[in-house]
């Protein structure tokens, strides 16, 4: 579920604002019969800065970040979300 109040229990939370942003377009979306409706999430900014420091590339979990960076990338290159779909273990993008 993704909600606002700023409380999770499992769920993707944030602040009242942003959901209502999210709802709102999600309810254009579908009243002009789109549909479904992606919606791409990351935990952070995917800088260069951050991608190559060392901390993050001693991480046991730095392939998935690096994999992740891909959809990041594709999203700031092309300015549309990107297809995913998720093959030999790894997310792809298109």
């Amino acid at each position: 579920m993704v909600h606002g109040e700023c409380v999770s229990i499992g769920c993707y939370a944030m602040g009242n604002e942003n959901i209502e942003e999210i709802y709102t377009l999600l309810q254009s979306a579908l009243e002009h019969n789109q549909p479904f409706v992606r919606i791409h999430i990351f935990p952070f900014k995917f800088t260069s800065k951050i991608m190559n420091s060392a901390k993050v590339k001693a991480l046991n979990t730095y392939s998935f970040w690096k994999n992740l960076n891909e959809g990041y990338s594709f999203f700031q290159n092309k300015k549309i979300p990107p297809n995913v779909n998720v093959k030999g273990g790894k997310y792809v993008f298109d």
